[in-house]
């Protein structure tokens, strides 16, 4: 039987089914991590085995299902996807959240491109728990 549920934010509303606790746990295979001035960034690379859907409920899910599965605090916690480039060169997304009552209500993706922001952001998955790629 399908439930939905709805999360509210700004006066939107995000249709989405219920979450399945009984899901099994998300592959971390793919997942590094590292804590640097107050925040987790989580990285992690789209694979067959740990799937980053473009749609934004099933992305929100995702993350939510990320975020708790890892037991870490969702307001200090940022979410970042890896690609590689044509040249090998690898490329981040940060994905920012919003969240109401431990749900996600809201996902705003955008590539890092300013050459600073990405060194940074380089800098800070080299130091991560098991860089990936």
């Amino acid at each position: 039987m399908a439930i939905t549920q709805y999360a509210h934010h700004n006066n939107t509303f995000l249709k989405r089914p219920a979450p399945d606790m009984a899901e099994a746990p998300l592959d971390l295979d793919s997942v590094s991590i590292s804590q640097l001035l107050g925040r987790d960034y989580v990285f992690f690379e789209p694979t067959n085995s740990l799937f980053m859907p473009v749609d934004p409920v099933n992305l929100s899910q995702f993350i939510e299902k990320l975020v708790h599965q890892l037991e870490l605090t969702e307001a200090h916690t940022v979410i970042v996807s890896i690609r590689k480039s044509a040249t090998g060169q690898a490329m981040f997304t940060r994905h920012d959240v919003t969240w109401y009552r431990h749900r996600v209500c809201h996902v705003n993706s955008l590539d890092i491109t300013h050459p600073e922001q990405h060194e940074f952001m380089e800098m800070i998955w080299n130091c991560s728990s098991t860089p990936i790629l």
